[in-house]
């Protein structure tokens, strides 16, 4: 009898242990998650930065070129390689305060617009001949962290639940 009562508190207590362990593992797998999600957050930021920086140094020169000379086509298939690029949903070049060319539209409440100065150096004097205006979607970043945190969570929850099965007797 007194056997089977150190037998009933050892189950006890080693299941209470387990239950601890997974608790505790479950609360540092929370945490971890959100570190990792909010560094991947801040890396989308910097990649939508970066291309912003790209725009600017390797676009601009060709718009202001073919604004100044007032090639639409070849402004339609640059604004439209811009476009292609991730998360960017909205491009334009105002002109004298009119859109000449758009591609994508504004939409979203939750975005980045960045307006670059197009400027044109002609016989020594540097103009500004119009905008380029760039908007970015963050709903599609956000999208991508909650979809890469539901991965993150389901595998951990997994590998929380099957190491639980081969502690547990």
């Amino acid at each position: 009898m007194a056997v089977n009562l150190k037998n009933k508190a050892f189950k006890s207590i080693s299941r209470r242990l387990v239950l601890y362990i997974v608790l505790c593992s479950s609360m540092i797998t929370l945490v971890i998650t959100a570190y990792q999600l909010r560094r991947d957050y801040l890396n989308d930021i910097a990649v939508i930065e970066h291309q912003f920086e790209a725009i600017k140094s390797v676009h601009l020169k060709s718009i202001s070129e073919s604004l100044w000379a007032t090639d639409v086509a070849k402004l339609r298939t640059i604004i439209e390689g811009v476009s292609n690029l991730r998360d960017v949903i909205h491009v334009a070049i105002v002109e004298d305060g009119k859109i000449l060319v758009a591609e994508g539209e504004k939409r979203g409440t939750d975005t980045i617009l960045r307006n670059f100065p197009i400027a044109y150096q002609h016989r020594g004097i540097t103009s500004q001949i119009g905008i380029l205006e760039v908007v970015v979607d963050l709903g599609s970043v956000y999208k991508r962290i909650v979809d890469r945190g539901i991965v993150i969570l389901i595998s951990n929850a997994i590998k929380t639940v099957k190491s639980r099965a081969i502690v547990t007797p």
